[in-house]
C-alpha cells in the first residue's frame, strides 16, 4: 500500500508559527544590522555577522513557508534533521555563552523559547511524519552519483567544521574571513552545520524531489550573503586578495548552485512523461 506523502496538521501549525519569527528576525538582523544593541538578543559586532545570520534566517523562513504550503511530506522532509542539529547548536550557544545576552530584551526571551523548545519538536514532528513518506519510487528523477559524492564530501567537511567552531571556537576565529566571538563563531557553526547536514541529506536520499527545495534555500542565502558581502565589505580579511577570493567563491558557489537547479529542473521535466507511465493504472 502506497503511503499518503502528506504533511501533518501539527507541522503545519509548527511551520506557521516559526515562519513569521524568522522573518522578523531577517529584518532585524539583515535590513537593520546596525542597530541589533537595540533590538536584538545581544549586541553583534560587525554587521556582516548579523547580516550571515539574517540570510540564514531568511533560507529558513522560505522552508517553513514552503512547508506550510506544500502538498507532500518527501518535498520538505530533507531539513527538519539538519534543522534538529541547527537548533541544538544554537541552544548550547545560549547556554554557554548566557552572561552575553540582554536578559531584559524581549528579543533574548523569543530567543530562549524558540532553542528551548525547537530541538524537541522539530525531530518529533520528523518522527511523526516520516511515517508518510512512500520513499522512492521507479522512474523517478535521482541526483547523479558523481553529483552526490561531491555534495556528501563537501557536506561532510561543513559539518566537520561546525564541530570544531563549536568544540573550541577559538581554533577558526583567528583565521575567519572576518572577526567572531566565541559566541558568534558558535552561532555560524549552527549555520554550518545545519548547510552541512542539508547536504549530506541530498547525497543519502538521492530524489531530486526531496532535495529541490533545500536547493532553492541555498540559493536565495547564498544571492544574500552575496549582497552582504558587499554591504560590509570593509569587514572582511584586511587582504584585498582574501576579500576579492571569497567574494569570487560566493559568487560562483551561486552559479553552480544556479546552474545545478537549472539543470536538474529541465532533467525533471524530461522524466515526468516517463515517472507518469510507470504509474500503476487506477
Amino acid at each position: 500500500m502506497e503511503r499518503e506523502d502528506s504533511i501533518l496538521l501539527p507541522t503545519r501549525i509548527v511551520a506557521a508559527i516559526i515562519a513569521p519569527v524568522l522573518v522578523l528576525a531577517v529584518i532585524m538582523l539583515y535590513f537593520l544590522p546596525g542597530d541589533t544593541d537595540r533590538h536584538w538578543a545581544w549586541p553583534i559586532s560587525p554587521e556582516l555577522t548579523a547580516m550571515y545570520m539574517g540570510a540564514g534566517y531568511a533560507s529558513g523562513a522560505y522552508f517553513f513557508t514552503r512547508v506550510f504550503f506544500s502538498r507532500s511530506w518527501s518535498s520538505v522532509w530533507l531539513g527538519f534533521l539538519p534543522i534538529t542539529t541547527f537548533t541544538i547548536f544554537m541552544f548550547l550557544a545560549t547556554v554557554l555563552h548566557w552572561s552575553r545576552f540582554d536578559h531584559s530584551h524581549v528579543s533574548f526571551w523569543i530567543w530562549t523559547l524558540l532553542y528551548v523548545t525547537t530541538p524537541v519538536i522539530v525531530p518529533a514532528l520528523w518522527f511523526m511524519n516520516r511515517r508518510t513518506d512512500p520513499g522512492r519510487k521507479e522512474g523517478e528523477l535521482r541526483i547523479p552519483l558523481p553529483a552526490r559524492g561531491v555534495l556528501a564530501i563537501a557536506g561532510a567537511a561543513l559539518m566537520a567544521l561546525a564541530l570544531l567552531m563549536m568544540i573550541s571556537p577559538s581554533a577558526v576565529m583567528d583565521d575567519w574571513l572576518w572577526p567572531l566571538s566565541e559566541l558568534t563563531a558558535r552561532v555560524v557553526a549552527a549555520f554550518i552545520i545545519l548547510t552541512g547536514g542539508l547536504l549530506v541529506g541530498m547525497a543519502l536520499d538521492s530524489r531530486w524531489s526531496a532535495s529541490r527545495i533545500p536547493v532553492e534555500t541555498f540559493v536565495l542565502g547564498t544571492a544574500l550573503m552575496l549582497i552582504a558581502i558587499v554591504r560590509d565589505w570593509g569587514s572582511l580579511d584586511p587582504s584585498e586578495a582574501v576579500r576579492w577570493g571569497y567574494f569570487i567563491s560566493v559568487l560562483a558557489g551561486l552559479i553552480l548552485l544556479a546552474g545545478f537547479y537549472g539543470w536538474m529542473e529541465s532533467q525533471a521535466r524530461k522524466t515526468q512523461p516517463v515517472a507518469a507511465e510507470s504509474e500503476p493504472a487506477g
